[in-house]
């Protein structure tokens, strides 16, 4: 199954990116680096996933959390 990014979309918001994709056929999305924090992004996806039957994979750091932080899961410390 092929999973596509909803970053590559261009989209300023992850509505308008999963719109482009829907639009474009593709029901398998790659959540992902979150341009801006949403409140209740949580809700956005469940209605989409339900009225659209989207599949979503989560990659890291989605969704932007309200106060950024880095995580590097190389470091020791």
């Amino acid at each position: 199954m092929i999973f596509f990014s909803s970053f590559c979309t261009g989209a300023e918001d992850i509505k308008g990116a999963l719109q482009k994709l829907i639009n474009a056929g593709i029901r398998n999305i790659e959540l992902n680096n979150g341009k801006e924090y949403i409140f209740g992004v949580t809700n956005v996806l469940e209605k989409f996933k339900k009225e659209h039957g989207l599949n979503f994979l989560i990659q890291n750091y989605f969704p932007t959390p309200k106060d950024k932080f880095v995580l590097n899961l190389a470091s020791q410390n």
